[in-house]
């Protein structure tokens, strides 16, 4: 009979806390202070007027890049978001 405080192995190696995100591109180095080169999700949500979700989506398509800050931290290069925005101003004009 197993004792109610033992553990039980459910098959997973790893646990959530430890596996990396899938989302995050990649991750600056623990001391990197960030220049004004970075946006917040929040701060581009406000530049572009959209959703959470939609910034989501672009990162799980790989449109749009975001480095992991921390554990839970992501910013976004302010160069990709120009970038994203040129390419969306040339494109608009084509039918």
């Amino acid at each position: 009979m197993m004792s109610q405080n033992q553990p039980t192995d459910n098959g997973s190696n790893a646990s959530p806390a430890t596996s990396p995100a899938p989302l995050a591109k990649a991750r600056l180095p623990r001391g990197t202070t960030l220049p004004d080169r970075f946006l917040t999700a929040a701060d581009l949500r406000a530049r572009w007027r959209v959703s959470g979700m939609f910034l989501w989506r672009m990162r799980n398509k790989g449109t749009l890049n975001a480095y992991k800050i921390g554990a839970r931290g992501v910013r976004f290069s302010l160069a990709d978001i120009e970038r994203i925005e040129r390419q969306s101003m040339t494109t608009k004009g084509v039918n």
